[in-house]
């Protein structure tokens, strides 16, 4: 079984685990804000409820993160990822090395450094149809280590925002190809091979 199946697997199973489990977390868990019902968003449109909302969800289940193959650098996961982008026409848009900056200043940190990519056709298409989709772009994938020796890369797991059902079905299509480009590029670091 290839990785990219692999990955579709954990990312699909990861997503039944919170359908099945997230409503008994949330009610076993009173002491956290949760997600608020239709009737809050309703009253809030409405004008009824003037206070801030809080909304908290379970972090880990919206990232995909995979470890780097043994033997794999940083440098050349970082080197894969920005070719592999580059053969699927998505621009490396930004690479912040975090940690350097930080060192610098004297500040001990893990490696942090982060990798931003678009592809503006994909990016004007999605923005054209709806403005509040430029927060996700562009779309990123970060490397960093755990401080076990192991170095990690990460990028939002697009899955949870494409299976909600308020994406339009022409849009769902963009995302998917943005989804499947971005899984070939976070896989292409994670492997050392574009």
């Amino acid at each position: 079984m290839n990785i990219l199946k692999k990955i579709y697997l954990y990312v699909m199973s990861a997503m039944l685990m919170l359908f099945l489990f997230y409503p008994l977390a949330r009610a076993d868990n009173n002491a956290t804000a949760s997600v608020p019902s239709r009737n809050n968003i309703q009253q809030k449109k409405a004008g009824k409820n003037k206070d801030p909302q809080v909304i908290i969800s379970e972090i880990s289940q919206s990232l995909l993160q995979m470890r780097l193959k043994e033997g794999v650098t940083i440098e050349a996961a970082a080197q894969a990822m920005i070719s592999k982008a580059a053969s699927l026409n998505f621009k490396l848009v930004a690479r912040h090395q975090m940690s350097a900056e930080l060192n610098s200043k004297g500040i001990k940190t893990p490696h942090l450094e982060m990798f931003q990519f678009c592809n503006v056709e994909n990016a004007g298409e999605l923005v054209s149809k709806n403005r509040i989709y430029a927060a996700y772009i562009p779309c990123q994938i970060s490397i960093t280590d755990d401080g076990k020796g192991n170095t990690w890369l990460m990028m939002r797991n697009m899955d949870m925002t494409i299976d909600n059902e308020m994406i339009p079905p022409e849009l769902a299509e963009v995302a998917i190809r943005i989804n499947q480009a971005m899984l070939a590029v976070i896989t292409a670091g994670a492997t050392g091979e574009f």
